[in-house]
């Protein structure tokens, strides 16, 4: 009998580490496409580490590849991240936003942009866990459209 109850206090502490883990452990950054005026121009990413935009995001990378299954080539068109060689007593900067192919100050630039062809596109933007991910299209006038990224890429 004594068995059964130190399995079922286990059990209990476990949930609330659990819960505990959910409210305050890392949450992942929200991913947005900034709204665009029409024009054909980079896009804009916003960041944030909630899903009303209103807290900046603390990102270590961003990958910027072609979708899987789409026309384009599948590969890395930009990656960038926040690594640095030594060790630095300095925090990671939060970002609210980041332009495609502007290097956010102190970060390095590990694939360089490429121009975007029309066509499908995912970002990740990784903390350091529980990354944050967008699917968006570039229309062949210029104009972006964020997908939903279970949709069938056509």
């Amino acid at each position: 009998m004594r068995r059964g109850n130190a399995v079922r206090n286990i059990g209990k502490v476990g949930a609330v580490l659990l819960l505990v883990w959910g409210c305050f452990g890392p949450r992942p950054i929200h991913v947005a496409l900034a709204p665009s005026d029409g024009m054909s121009r980079p896009p804009v990413f916003l960041l944030a580490s909630d899903s009303d935009f209103s807290s900046p995001a603390q990102p270590t990378a961003i990958t910027v590849r072609t979708c899987l299954g789409s026309d384009l080539p599948n590969k890395v068109v930009w990656f960038v991240s926040s690594y640095r060689p030594t060790p630095s007593k300095d925090p990671l900067p939060f970002l609210r936003q980041i332009e495609y192919g502007v290097l956010p100050n102190g970060w390095v630039e590990r694939v360089p942009a490429e121009p975007l062809a029309p066509g499908c596109y995912d970002v990740v933007v990784w903390p350091t866990d529980r990354p944050g991910d967008l699917r968006f299209i570039v229309h062949g006038d210029g104009a972006l459209e964020t997908v939903d990224p279970l949709a069938e890429i056509t």
